[in-house]
């Protein structure tokens, strides 16, 4: 008996399983047209394929009205642009009944009209009257037409929301993905989000008006201070002489610098009358007067202190020539020294970049001041080339693509190949563009940041990698990402579910077997086996897992394999020293140990220094301190060039990340950067906690996705 139930149950999972894969074979519509573009047997509507998952294949199928293919009921019209009937209704015309007694005086009637003719009913009258025998929604409003009450559509007797064809109430915009009216979020004088207010340079920033002239502009004889966004006159940035920064000065070949120094430059603003230039050093010299090379004539101090110009040499002699500020003489040698320290009050050396502070710059005089131009910009920061500080642009912004998935295989019956995505954040009339000429831009809503790219040409067999970038109005990129799939060779299928399926309902039956051999009461054995990794010099993988998953246990093994086959490994965190302590002594001595700073920039410098050792593998341990401090934008681009420096330095590197503190959304974008993801997961079972782990994705490399016990 017991066997006989069991051999049941198994074959009842097959017959399910089998009725699963045939019920797929077949596509029709909710109304039971087949989904070949057949005409349903209400007309207008027609059983059209989709094709949304960018790989070209049928995933659903939809009714749409297409009154051109399929025709309209009587007492309609096909409307050709929307594909829809409209409802005709006749026009009003003087009773025609005939009276039986004749009426002894005749009334005036109306003058019939020579040829009665039926009209379309028009969507904006204000209130549809439904005509006996024409169906209509429950406000009296025909089917196929638009309500009085915008945005509500008659669809088929039931009142929807479709503002792309009824539009919105006044003051009311139009989400045309839900087809829902929306009132427009608006800061404190009326302008809309992320638009330039009538006020310039007032922008609309998440309700909040702040000075943007970068966008913005500034009223007329003002100019934009691209350091705060702010409009400034710069009449008032002048050199003690009066000149503008910028811009020569009257007393050539005097030029005054952005700081309110004024140099000698010859070449750009001229030379007095009678004087010529010297170009190589900016000063202007009068012909035939025996000069020193910076224009000082023989027997007279230079400009530049202590200098003295001695028969035509250049000399220190700060007796006569004296020194510049701050700075003492030596007589003895006729050279000045500095009064200054060696360095700036924070401890820099004068000269140099601020470490770990960009833009701040030590300089020769021992100020720290801005100077993007020598230290750079932190992340999200512009640097403004005039003043030396950096500034922060409007908006973060940021691309996702969905469809295809990064790395995903398409079988090669696909035709199209549909590159969808999202941008945040879309700034005022930016465009949109991607790298390959094989495709072109179906759609991009400004408004939601969804946009789609298909191909317009075949696309040959193998690997693809595109980039899509989006512009602001002044055709500066603010935003790209890269994206890869491959399009498998003729023959082949991608892993497909109905295999899965069958494979599935096999180890059923043969449980179902085992169980009636042995006995046995549980159903599901998880196998305990070792991990495996198909890891290749040069992937850089991401092992993710909550917290107590053995992830970094897992890693650290896999730097012992490496070293024990007499490779480099580089332990990457923020207290290497307590990994490197569960290596022995003979394998520390193949380990390179970096402490990291939770600072990116200075990280940035770390990695690169560190790769110039040439390691074979590299460990970093670091999203954990610097998930608080960065968003997952920032640590995105942190994290994509650190990796291009792996793929240059030709090293295999693995991150090891706590999931649990990160968005899905976050994680997502994170995980599409590696080459492989690896996954760990604790799980209570009866009495015990155990631990199991899976490869989840590998681009281009072929893996099994099953998850195992992690011994």
């Amino acid at each position: 008996m017991r066997v006989s139930i069991t051999f049941g149950a198994a074959f009842v999972v097959l017959l399910m399983l089998a009725g699963v894969l045939n019920a797929d074979s077949v596509l029709t519509c909710t109304d039971g047209t087949p989904c070949d573009g057949s005409c349903s047997i209400t007309k207008p509507l027609r059983c059209m394929p989709v094709l949304a998952d960018g790989s070209g294949s049928i995933v659903e199928c939809s009714l749409v009205n297409d009154c051109m293919a399929c025709g309209c009921p009587s007492n309609t019209k096909c409307n050709s642009t929307s594909g829809e009937c409209m409802v005709l209704t006749p026009t009003p015309t003087p009773s025609s009944t005939p009276t039986p007694t004749p009426s002894p005086t005749p009334t005036p009637s109306p003058t019939p009209s020579p040829t009665p003719s039926p009209t379309v009913t028009s969507t904006s009258t204000p209130s549809p009257t439904p005509t006996p025998g024409v169906r209509a929604c429950s406000d009296g409003t025909p089917y196929g037409v638009c309500s009085a009450t915008k945005p509500l559509y008659c669809d088929a007797g039931t009142l929807v929301d479709n503002c792309g064809k009824c539009g919105c109430p006044s003051g009311m915009e139009c989400n045309t993905v839900t087809g829902v009216c929306f009132a427009p979020q608006k800061c404190s004088d009326g302008t809309r989000y992320g638009d330039c207010s009538i006020i310039k340079p007032k922008y609309c920033n998440s309700g909040v008006l702040i000075n943007n002239c970068n966008v913005c502009g500034c009223p007329l004889g003002l100019q934009c201070n691209a350091a705060d966004g702010s409009c400034v006159n710069l009449s008032a940035q002048q050199c003690p002489d009066g000149t503008r920064y910028y811009t020569c000065s009257s007393n050539k070949p005097k030029y005054c610098t952005g700081t309110g120094a004024l140099i000698d430059n010859c070449e750009l603003c001229g030379c007095p009358q009678g004087k010529e230039c010297n170009r190589a050093q900016g000063f202007c010299f009068t012909p035939g007067v025996s000069i020193c090379s910076d224009g000082t004539t023989y027997g007279a101090c230079s400009i530049n202190k202590p200098k003295y110009c001695d028969n035509g040499v250049l000399r220190d002699n700060c007796t006569l020539c004296g020194c510049e500020p701050k700075m003492e003489c030596n007589a003895s040698s006729g050279s000045c020294f500095s009064t200054l320290p060696a360095n700036c009050s924070d401890g820099t050396p004068l000269g140099t970049c601020v470490r770990g502070n960009p833009p701040a710059f030590c300089t020769p005089g021992g100020a720290i001041v801005d100077d993007c131009t020598m230290c750079g910009c932190p992340l999200r920061r512009i640097c403004n080339r005039e003043t030396g500080s950096c500034f922060e642009s409007a908006l973060p912004v940021s691309i996702k693509l969905t469809v295809p998935k990064d790395g995903e295989e398409l079988p090669s019956t696909t035709h199209f190949v549909y590159i969808n995505g999202t941008v945040s954040n879309v700034p005022s009339k930016a465009s949109i563009s991607i790298d390959d000429q094989r495709f072109y831009l179906k759609s991009f809503d400004t408004a939601t940041g969804m946009f789609s790219f298909v191909n317009r040409s075949v696309l040959p067999e193998g690997a693809i990698t595109v980039r899509v970038s989006l512009k602001d109005s002044e055709g500066n990129e603010v935003a790209s990402v890269l994206h890869s799939f491959s399009l498998l060779p003729t023959g082949t299928q991608p892993k497909g579910v109905q295999w899965e399926l069958l494979i599935f309902a096999a180890i059923i039956l043969l449980l179902a077997l085992l169980l009636i051999y042995f006995g046995q009461k549980t159903l599901f054995i998880t196998p305990r086996q070792a991990f495996t990794l198909p890891l290749q010099r040069g992937d850089v993988v991401l092992v993710e897992g909550p917290i107590g998953s053995r992830k970094e246990e897992f890693c650290l093994s896999l730097a012992k394999s490496e070293i024990s086959k007499g490779k480099r490994v580089v332990l990457a965190s923020f207290a290497p020293e307590r990994e490197a302590a569960l290596f022995n002594e003979a394998e520390r001595k193949n380990i390179i140990e970096k402490k990291l700073e939770p600072e990116i920039n200075e990280m940035a410098l770390m990695v690169s220094e560190m790769l110039e050792s040439k390691p074979d593998l590299v460990y970093f341990n670091i999203f954990h301190e610097l998930y608080p401090k960065y968003t997952a934008k920032e640590l995105s681009t942190f994290v994509e060039a650190t990796i291009k420096k792996l793929k240059n330095a030709g090293a295999t590197a693995l991150f090891v990340l706590d999931k649990d503190v990160f968005s899905q959304q976050e994680l997502s974008t994170l995980e599409g950067l590696f080459d492989g993801v690896v996954e760990f997961d604790v799980r209570a079972l009866p009495g015990k906690v155990k631990i199991f782990c899976h490869v989840k994705e590998f681009k281009f490399r072929t893996f099994n996705p099953d998850w195992i016990e992690y011994a």
